[in-house]
């Protein structure tokens, strides 16, 4: 029998068929170990049973705290969503809350950082301060220096950390979180580190790391405008306007009500 700590993202993975206990009670002090969870905002504890999608629960990465799927809310329309909002935190990181790790600049401005198609050699450097999170153009150099990172390792870091429902009592966290840190080892220790340990990943990852994910997750879909031209009785076509396609393998891009970092 397993032993399931709600305060810890990366526990054990516990399969359908196992068995396993959530607290222990220590008669002679009065005690309960582990410490009691910090519940959902809505003050509703974790049901592993439950497998409505309402009921899955996304790990914000900087309240350190899990949420219910049907108490988060959607992005504003006006705020662009960007894969890298997702790597600003550091997974090994126990302050609360956490900071971005580092200030993701490769120089003095955005502006002399090269294109996606050369990415900077230069070594990411460490923040001095600590902003409540990166701003726009610090968010798109980050999007540059890991556009170089293997697809399905960045998809793999990107994707929201859940449990319950498909995904299992423990959930996709061993996996997600383990795919940030490796990101994130490699902004922090440049491009020298790249080669052999990037292109194997897979082999690093803990034992049954992509049992919590679904089929095809490592799917990579190109998130491009389908541009229509409209036929006009007079003149040149028009275009409509842009519609992207969705990653049908991603759960809804979703933010935490309290910080708005994306879960």
């Amino acid at each position: 029998m397993k032993s399931f700590d709600e305060n810890i993202p990366e526990q054990e993975l516990i399969h359908a068929e196992e068995l396993y206990y959530r607290s222990t009670y220590h008669h002679t002090s009065g005690a309960i170990s582990p410490a009691r969870p910090t519940l959902c905002c809505c003050g509703e504890a974790y049901d592993p049973d439950e497998t409505s999608a309402e009921h899955i629960m996304h790990f914000c990465s900087r309240c350190r705290r899990w949420l219910h799927r049907k108490c988060l809310s959607s992005p504003l329309p006006s705020r662009r969503v960007t894969p890298a909002e997702f790597l600003q935190f550091d997974p090994d990181t126990n302050s609360r809350p956490l900071y971005p790790f580092w200030s993701a600049v490769a120089d003095d401005s955005p502006s002399s950082v090269s294109s996606t198609s050369e990415r900077p050699s230069k070594r990411p450097r460490l923040s001095t301060s600590t902003p409540d999170s990166l701003v726009a153009p610090d968010l798109q150099v980050l999007d540059d220096h890991i556009s170089g990172l293997p697809a399905d390792l960045v998809k793999l870091a990107t994707r929201s950390v859940i449990r319950g429902g498909p995904a299992g009592v423990v959930g996709n966290g061993p996996a997600v979180i383990e795919a940030r840190r490796k990101v994130c080892q490699f902004l922090c220790q440049g491009d020298s580190t790249k080669a052999a340990w990037l292109q194997d990943w897979r082999a690093q990852m803990p034992a049954g790391w992509d049992t919590t994910l679904p089929e095809g997750w490592d799917t990579v879909v190109k998130q491009e405008p389908d541009v229509v031209l409209k036929k006009r009785t007079r003149g040149r076509p028009r275009k409509t306007v842009p519609v992207v396609v969705p990653d049908p393998l991603n759960p809804p891009t979703l933010e935490c009500p309290d910080c708005h970092n994306l879960v």
